[in-house]
């Protein structure tokens, strides 16, 4: 199969070039087989006359787009149903340029929306890894260097419920299994983001919820064993982190003045689509989605609510700390702890590096990069 005729990596930009430089350098590095198309929203001037040269990157087959500045967040939705109604392929998968795709992963999912027309998205697993920040890198610390802290926990599980008001139900309970990082079917991305320009929808995390709504009303998601991506954490200058420290945690955005029309709006949205697909009852869908999405929230008030308990637990770790201090002296007690600890964490990243090859691949760009000063 040629996965250039059938997939197509969107890279949506704002700013942070020197990790754009990065995404492209590895794609380029590997040879990425699928096409790119950057749609970018930032106000760098150097980066689009570098990405606007195709030389620098002769492995890539890719398009580069210069948008309007996304002042908004109906800005990035605009860019990206642009960007999207480009896409000349059956399927389509969203990037971040500070995290790492695998291309066997990439493939793989392909290969199994080609095979099963049921589901809607697929994917395998994601990680996180961290760059050791050093100073005498300068401006390029933390983009390029030696990994640390580089694990694979995603504990995500298929939705296979055959009726889309079981699925959305599903959504509530299998609370780690989020979408935008699938690759999914054009179409109904297309769908997606064409719904969010006339919603217009102000929090973002009611996006992304709508994202993960609207895709399991579409249908079946599939989750493989697989390593398919890797995202760097914490991540720097990241949107979520801005629109988290602009608006606070979910108790706090509730009362921001625009939320409730959003969520009207996402109840809404969801509830035309389910009726547009299947015909649904309008009354028992709209309930089925408020339902589904109050369960969804309230997982997460439940561990902000015990996070008083919490407090008193570090509270407690923290003084039997204070008291081994007292008497570890030589701080023979804190050497031996940060050895075994570090031994643990060394072995458990050792045996994911057997587990998942793909991860050396990673691992050998960024230091080669870093060895050559990026």
């Amino acid at each position: 199969m040629n996965y250039n005729d059938y997939l197509t990596v969107v890279l949506t930009l704002w700013d942070k070039p020197r990790f754009t430089r990065r995404w492209m350098a590895y794609a380029n590095y590997i040879h990425f087989p699928f096409k790119i198309l950057i749609a970018d929203g930032g106000q760098d001037v150097e980066i689009e006359r570098h990405l606007s040269d195709k030389k620098n990157y002769p492995s890539l087959n890719y398009d580069y787009l210069r948008y309007p500045k996304d002042k908004s967040y109906y800005d990035y939705y605009l860019k990206v149903d642009d960007a999207l109604s480009k896409v000349e392929t059956p399927y389509v998968v969203m990037a971040d340029n500070d995290d790492f795709f695998i291309e066997d992963g990439l493939k793989r999912a392909v290969d199994f929306l080609q095979n099963n027309p049921a589901y809607s998205s697929c994917r395998g697993k994601m990680g996180q890894f961290g760059v050791v920040l050093d100073k005498k890198y300068g401006e390029d610390s933390g983009v390029y260097g030696k990994i640390e802290d580089h694990h694979v926990n995603d504990k995500s599980v298929s939705d296979k419920e055959d009726t889309a008001s079981g699925r959305v139900n599903n959504v509530s309970f299998l609370h780690v299994n989020p979408c935008f990082y699938d690759v999914q079917r054009k179409d109904t991305l297309k769908k997606i983001f064409l719904s969010l320009v006339k919603m217009n929808l102000k929090d973002l995390f009611l996006m992304e919820c709508f994202h993960w709504f609207f895709n399991a009303i579409n249908g079946k998601v599939k989750r493989e064993n697989y390593l398919y991506l890797m995202r760097q954490y914490p991540g720097i200058e990241s949107s979520a982190e801005k629109h988290r420290n602009k608006h606070g945690d979910m108790f706090d955005r509730m009362l921001v003045p625009t939320w409730s029309g959003d969520f009207g709006r996402f109840v809404g949205g969801l509830t035309r689509f389910g009726i547009d697909k299947y015909g649904v009852n309008e009354e028992g869908f709209r309930a089925c989605v408020v339902s589904a999405y109050r369960r969804f929230m309230g997982l997460g008030i439940s561990k902000f609510a015990t996070s008083g308990k919490q407090k008193g637990v570090y509270m407690l770790i923290k003084y039997i700390k204070d008291i081994v201090k007292q008497f570890d002296c030589n701080g023979l007690l804190k050497k031996i702890y940060h050895v075994t600890c570090r031994r643990s964490l060394l072995r458990s990243q050792k045996e994911q590096e057997i587990e998942y090859p793909e991860l050396n691949v990673i691992i050998d760009f960024l230091n080669t990069q870093h060895a050559l000063g990026g």
